[in-house]
């Protein structure tokens, strides 16, 4: 047995019999988990924030997990990369907001000015200079103007014998800027790897047909009334998620024909391009949303709990997998790269809120 074999065997011995250990990559701290858990210690995520992470579902809706830890940790890098918010810049590996308390300034209103510029020097840290191979002058103007700043702001509280800033706090500043250079600043980005557990029931695979699929198409036929196709199919996940889907959403656009035909007379009727296009695309959302809610009811009625694929989409030696109702998966444990680090599970210490898929 492989290496990784071994460490997937000893991870499901730690498991209920009825579970799949996986590996979720995301940038949500536990304590957004979804709203309802009503318990720290069983955090959940939930279906309410599909699309919210770093795809378009493209192997179905669903909470996206791997076999392999190091997939699940580059999905949480990369949705990590998407949000600034989660960024914290550094200096020399340090928060920004720590360098600033060490240097003891008691003037919150300084200390406040220091850490806005701190995040301008980053942030101006980050220019790589000039493509045509000319000098990057950024982050040096940049640093000249800030303590250009100070040198008056000490000029003004020195002729101010009653100001509540003093010129020691500027000068603690004015001494730390003065000595920074780009190669200082970094920035970390918050991002959360979950090790956690599908139930361990079926999954259609997204390549290869499964003669599952009929018994899926049949759910929907007697759940939603569309007509049963011609002969008894034998479907990929794919193409059973693609020719389900375009079903239930036409029926959808004969069930709502009166409205497509007011946004159809809007457009007619010249009432506004701009106007005539969001009221087509809500109402596309709207179906959208209720044609995914009746794929993942027909899935579970037919003994399904979401997708597989494999790592290489087709060839790889382990799987992704899709749970389509993301409240089924249980947190086994969640660590947070970046900042700090190791196992968050044992401090979570909050009611759950909300997450992402």
């Amino acid at each position: 047995m492989s290496v990784r074999g071994k460490i997937l065997q000893a991870l499901k011995s730690a498991v209920k019999g009825e579970e799949i250990p996986l590996w979720h990559g995301t940038k949500v701290h536990p304590d957004e988990l979804a709203k309802g858990a009503g318990s720290f210690v069983e955090p959940k995520f939930s279906s309410e924030f599909f699309k919210s992470g770093t795809g378009g579902m493209t192997q179905g809706p669903g909470l996206y997990a791997s076999e392999e830890k190091g997939v699940g940790k580059r999905y949480a890098d990369l949705v990590a990369s998407y949000d600034t918010s989660k960024s914290m810049p550094l200096i020399k590996g340090e928060p920004i907001v720590s360098v600033i308390d060490n240097l003891g300034i008691e003037n919150d209103g300084v200390r406040r000015y220091g850490i806005d510029q701190l995040r301008l020097l980053q942030a101006s840290s980050e220019y790589t200079g000039s493509l045509l191979g000319g000098n990057d002058y950024t982050f040096i103007n940049d640093k000249r103007d800030i303590l250009g700043q100070i040198k008056r702001m000490k000029e003004v509280v020195g002729k101010n014998p009653d100001s509540t800033i003093s010129i020691d706090d500027l000068s603690k500043l004015e001494e730390l800027i003065s000595g920074l250079k780009k190669r200082d600043f970094g920035v970390s980005r918050e991002r959360y790897l979950y090790r956690v557990a599908f139930p361990n029931e079926r999954y259609i695979d997204w390549h290869n047909p499964d003669v599952g699929s009929g018994d899926i198409f049949d759910r929907a036929v007697k759940l939603y009334g569309i007509a049963p196709l011609e002969e008894k199919p034998v479907h990929s996940g794919r193409d059973t998620i693609q020719i389900l889907g375009n079903r239930l959403f036409n029926k959808y656009v004969q069930e709502n024909a009166d409205e497509f035909a007011k946004v159809a007379e809007s457009a007619q009727n010249f009432d506004g391009f701009v106007a005539v296009n969001a009221m087509d695309a809500q109402l596309r959302k709207k179906g959208d949303e209720l044609v995914r809610k009746q794929i993942v009811d027909a899935f579970e009625k037919a003994g399904f709990a979401g997708t597989k694929y494999r790592g290489d989409q087709q060839k790889g030696d382990y799987f992704n997998y899709v749970l389509m109702k993301p409240e089924r998966a249980r947190v086994l444990d969640v660590f947070k790269f970046g900042i700090g680090g190791g196992s968050l599970l044992p401090i979570l210490s909050q009611p759950s809120t909300q997450t992402e898929d």
